[in-house]
């Protein structure tokens, strides 16, 4: 089934916030689009070393993770190679799904 989502993240300063719902403890971002495909076109490798060199470098450990919100396009080109690096990076590192 085709569906579409809009969502937002409202940053602020901690100390000027009325209640705090959650806590951005880490983010990382990369960018591949120096190759002949384009920028469009995703790199299983690129996203895969974003991921491991995130987890470890914020301290967290894959095997601890519950819940991952994936990107997911809804493209060919897309979403196989989003799967495939969180299958490399994330879970290869689990001993439970």
């Amino acid at each position: 089934m085709r569906s579409d989502t809009v969502a937002v993240v409202y940053l602020q300063k901690a100390k000027d916030a009325r209640r705090v719902y959650a806590t951005v403890v880490y983010s990382k971002t990369n960018c591949d689009g120096f190759k002949e495909e384009g920028v469009t076109f995703p790199s299983f490798e690129k996203q895969k070393m974003l991921l491991e060199e995130f987890y470890e470098e914020c301290g967290v450990s894959p095997a601890e993770l519950s819940y991952i919100e994936a990107h997911g396009t809804g493209t060919p080109a897309g979403d196989p190679v989003e799967v495939k690096s969180i299958d490399h990076a994330v879970c290869s590192k689990r001993k439970t799904p």
